[in-house]
């Protein structure tokens, strides 16, 4: 069956109880949260998504931050790093193998 759909109504919130809002003030109000310009919740969020190519950018940049902040003279080891980028010594050498100015040799990060 389909039945007809229940007119909204507008309520205030008085704890324990919800008291019809008898002044009007409500019926003006509109919340736009969680929808889209067409009405729709789905896909809000996807227009500020990064693409790939911008979060691969930001992790370069990142890595080449982190090797200049852990440059002290004496090398940069992965461990270093992973700790100063709060990621794991794995995804420190994703990133270095990914970034053309960077190598992996003997645990430590060189610059090329």
């Amino acid at each position: 069956r389909e039945f007809l759909a229940v007119p909204p109504v507008n309520v205030w919130f008085d704890y324990p109880r919800h008291l019809p809002d008898d002044t009007g003030i409500l019926k003006d109000l509109s919340s736009d949260a969680g929808v889209t310009g067409k009405g729709s919740p789905y896909k809000r969020n996807f227009g500020n998504k990064k693409t790939p190519e911008q979060r691969q950018e930001e992790r370069a940049a990142a890595l080449e931050i982190a090797f200049s902040a852990c440059n002290t003279g004496g090398g940069v080891t992965l461990s270093d790093l992973s700790e100063y980028l709060g990621i794991t010594e794995k995804s420190v050498r994703n990133r270095v193998k990914n970034h053309n100015d960077f190598y992996i040799k003997d645990g430590k990060v060189c610059r090329r």
